[in-house]
């Protein structure tokens, strides 16, 4: 299934580390360079927006909390830490038992120039590694 914006897919096991490597580019198809960019701010979720994992809501990654753009290629970088890949669980989170799959979200939002501003979403498929009654 295809959600409209969604630019990566990864599948990691919970609590594990992964990468993501994107190219920001202008709507001319050129790089964004580091100098030009205002920010990257990204929220991480489970399903829906209001689900914030992590406390990772609307901050700021531009060479910061996980996040590295390169000087001069639009080559972004987005590592995630153990913490941003947990199982949800709580009285609105349906139970995910061992070797399923839950889904969440990053959404990014980078701005540069007077107005310019590009949004992505990247969607993490992690396994639950738990064993649920």
């Amino acid at each position: 299934m295809t959600t409209p914006g969604v630019i990566d897919e990864i599948e990691l096991n919970e609590l594990d580390t992964c990468r993501s490597v994107v190219r920001l580019d202008d709507e001319d198809g050129i790089p964004v360079a580091l100098a030009d960019l205002a920010d990257i701010r990204m929220s991480l979720y489970n399903g829906t927006p209001d689900q914030i994992i992590n406390s990772r809501d609307n901050v700021s990654v531009k060479n910061a909390a996980g996040g590295s753009m390169a000087a001069t290629s639009g080559q972004f970088t987005m590592v995630f830490s153990s913490a941003d890949s947990p199982i949800v669980t709580g009285a609105d989170v349906p139970a995910v038992p061992q070797g399923e799959r839950q889904t969440h979200y990053a959404k990014f939002t980078a701005t540069w120039g007077s107005a310019k501003q590009k949004s992505w979403l990247i969607r993490l498929r992690v396994v639950s590694l738990s064993h649920t009654p």
